[in-house]
């Protein structure tokens, strides 16, 4: 997964998600970096579906071991699960209407509003 811009700005990037998240706000810059490489509007979708849906797989046991998923986490889960997928399917079809560039700066905005949002509740 070097692309072309080599492995890197690849590994940099992750190193700097890495420390940002801590920040809660760990996605934004892999997001930027995906943003920045010269794919379709479509692979750059598809590449962060996968990113995060892959990252939450790998985070979740983890944060189980170290005793941070209680079951308000689950119930948190449950209801907020209908509200993502909702979320996922208007996102699927705004992508189809929009224009590549136009989907490219609305995910980016979304990206830094939400990363604002859980840096302010760190913060909090």
């Amino acid at each position: 997964m070097s692309g072309r811009w080599g492995a890197a700005p690849h590994v940099g990037v992750g190193i700097f998600s890495g420390i940002a998240n801590g920040a809660a706000v760990g996605g934004l810059p892999v997001a930027a970096f995906f943003a920045a490489q010269p794919i379709s509007a479509a692979t750059f979708r598809a590449t962060l579906i996968a990113y995060f849906l892959l990252l939450d797989l790998w985070s979740m046991p983890l944060m189980w071991q170290a005793g941070m998923i209680s079951g308000d986490t689950l119930r948190a889960l449950a209801w907020s699960l209908p509200l993502a997928m909702l979320g996922s399917w208007l996102g699927g079809r705004h992508f189809l209407r929009a224009e590549p560039k136009d989907f490219r700066r609305f995910a980016i905005g979304l990206l830094a509003v939400l990363s604002l949002a859980g840096l302010a509740k760190s913060v909090i």
